[in-house]
């Protein structure tokens, strides 16, 4: 590509704005959906997965290139999306294609799904975790698989979402030697 003045340019450039990142993420949009479909191709018939994406047009391309895919999106009545989530829940859908911000938080899939795919990456990492810990919490007797669909141009997304992680698992780590250390009911001010 080029940049604003014409200079062309012979590598994507990995520190990319918020402008430069969003139409990064909606130029590679078929690209991502069509290794989301290679990875659900090569699953074994019975495999569940919750494809995770951020914006409608990955829904769309999900839709088409998965057709058992089954998509809640925020316009859908209440009681469509609760219906379909908890089909997908109860394993009676092999894939549900969902946003985190609908059903990144509260929701219980470890039962029957140990396979999450993202259609792409942000730097949203609480959202991130959330999801994660949709399939990944009490309860789930599988090994959790975690695919992260991302482009060359998005390195240093990957690189500050790993950061983020260790100091998650770290952080984590020590609530839970504190937890050991001295109970759930101890309290000391400082």
């Amino acid at each position: 590509g080029a940049d604003r003045d014409g200079q062309a340019r012979m590598f994507k450039d990995t520190a990319l704005g918020v402008t430069q990142a969003a139409t990064a993420r909606r130029d590679s949009t078929a690209v991502r959906i069509a290794k989301m479909k290679d990875l659900s191709a090569a699953a074994p018939a019975d495999a569940h997965a919750i494809l995770w994406h951020d914006t409608e047009a990955e829904r769309e391309a999900i839709q088409k290139a998965i057709p058992k895919a089954v998509a809640v999106y925020a316009s859908m009545e209440l009681d469509d999306r609760e219906r379909i989530t908890g089909r997908f829940a109860d394993g009676e859908l092999q894939y549900l294609a969902t946003k985190k911000i609908l059903n990144g938080s509260g929701s219980n899939f470890q039962r029957h799904c140990h396979w999450a795919i993202y259609a792409g990456i942000d730097d949203k990492f609480h959202d991130f975790i959330q999801s994660v810990h949709r399939i990944l919490r009490f309860g789930q007797s599988q090994a959790c698989r975690i695919d992260i669909i991302h482009t060359e141009a998005q390195q240093e997304q990957v690189r500050r979402l790993k950061k983020k992680w260790a100091d998650h698992d770290a952080l984590m780590a020590r609530m839970s030697e504190m937890i050991r250390q001295y109970g759930l009911n101890h309290v000391e001010m400082t």
